[in-house]
């Protein structure tokens, strides 16, 4: 299996600097992996967030667009990301936060690391997909500090 990469971005009114921040998490991630996605979840937006991200996933065919609902929180749009992620690892980025290039460079690293594997989770629909970032998993907490 490859190793690829699927970074799930819940956005909220944030129109105005989401083209900025996909074009620098698209420069990031091709000096890690050939082989990776980047879903962004609109999760109830009342400005142009939406249609912002609909062209980026136009524009470049590694962006899917997901429209997660009402301002449900970050918990519903991770989910909604996750039903769309295709990747051998999946990065959940904190929503509101600046992507912090270390933090990922960081996080992919850990995938050849060894110790406690990730576990598997099910969907309702009872495909698998993997889930990472378990507040558990020590290794991964680090990430988020």
């Amino acid at each position: 299996m490859s190793d690829s990469l699927s970074i799930i971005v819940p956005v909220r009114n944030v129109q105005s600097s989401l083209a900025a921040q996909v074009d620098r998490l698209l420069d990031l991630l091709t000096d890690l992996t050939a082989d990776f996605q980047v879903i962004l979840v609109d999760d109830g937006s009342t400005d142009a967030t939406a249609e912002v991200a609909d062209e980026l996933s136009r524009q470049f065919p590694q962006v899917t667009s997901v429209l997660s609902g009402r301002g449900r929180g970050e918990q519903s749009a991770s989910a909604a990301g996750l039903r769309h992620a295709t990747g051998r690892f999946v990065f959940v980025h904190p929503p509101q936060e600046q992507l912090a290039s270390e933090q990922l460079a960081r996080f992919w690293k850990l995938r050849d690391q060894p110790g406690p594997r990730p576990k598997r989770a099910q969907r309702a629909d009872s495909a698998a997909f993997p889930a990472y970032g378990s507040p558990q998993d020590r290794s991964l907490q680090e990430l988020y500090r």
